[in-house]
């Protein structure tokens, strides 16, 4: 989708999704991790191990989709740049 005049480039969507699945991870990782920071800071070692502090498979699953997004975003950036070293030497080289 281009927006203001600029054409649409290969991996454009595909680092609007790794940037959207990075962030899904980054939340997953903030409610597992700030619980337990608030028990250990108020509470000390102990309180942070509790059984309250323990988080579906689901949600510690979902802590990977950081690593997912990031390899999403890398590789629409790899698109890019491909893109452009082509358009770049297809310009260099009219015939």
């Amino acid at each position: 989708m281009a927006r203001h005049g600029q054409e649409s480039r290969a991996g454009d969507r595909l680092v609007r999704a790794g940037a959207l699945v990075f962030l899904a991870g980054l939340g997953a990782v903030t409610v597992i991790f700030v619980p337990f920071a608030v028990d250990l800071v108020a509470h000390g070692a102990r309180a942070a191990q509790s059984p309250r502090n323990e988080h579906g498979v689901a949600l510690n699953l979902a802590t990977f989709l950081v690593c997912a997004g990031l390899g999403l975003g890398l590789c629409g950036l790899l698109l890019q740049a491909r893109e452009s070293r082509r358009r770049a030497r297809d310009a260099a080289d009219p015939g």
